[in-house]
C-alpha cells in the first residue's frame, strides 16, 4: 500500500512539538473511539477492528 502524499493531524501545539521531536504519531482502532458511530459506514457494518485512526 502507498503511503498518502498528505496527512493532516489537528493537534495542539505542545503536542505537534513531541510528534515533531519524536518523529511518532500513535494509531487506535476505530472501535476504540469515543464515539461508536465513527466505526460504521454505509457498506460495512462495523470497520472499527480493521481501521485505525489518531485522534
Amino acid at each position: 500500500m502507498e503511503a498518502p502524499a498528505v496527512l493532516y493531524h489537528y493537534t495542539s501545539l505542545d503536542t505537534l512539538a513531541l510528534i515533531l521531536h519524536n518523529r511518532t504519531m500513535r494509531f487506535s482502532r476505530l472501535d476504540k473511539v469515543d464515539d461508536p458511530q465513527e466505526q460504521r459506514s454505509a457498506d460495512s457494518q462495523n470497520l472499527g477492528k480493521m481501521k485505525f485512526v489518531s485522534c
